[in-house]
């Protein structure tokens, strides 16, 4: 039984080193990127519009659909 946790733990943390590498690469390539000066719109991130197709926000901004929400979540009832 105890080694069959120790395989697990073992094979765990290869995972984890694995994925820690990936990031790290990540993060390198992306401190890299931005160290150019090359000014890239917010437009163009890959997050722009993300609430676009949702039914409960038409033709509404998505600051007055968060007055709305807030407005009747957050009403205290007595």
């Amino acid at each position: 039984m105890e080694t069959i946790q120790s395989r697990h733990i073992l094979q765990t943390l290869d995972r984890l080193i694995s994925e820690m590498n990936t990031l790290r690469s990540q993060v390198i390539a992306s401190l890299e990127n931005s160290s150019d000066k090359t000014r890239r719109s917010v437009r163009e991130a890959e997050y722009f519009g993300m609430w676009a197709t949702r039914e409960d926000m038409p033709s509404r901004s998505s600051r007055a659909w968060l007055e709305q929400l807030r407005s009747t979540q957050w009403s205290r009832s007595s």
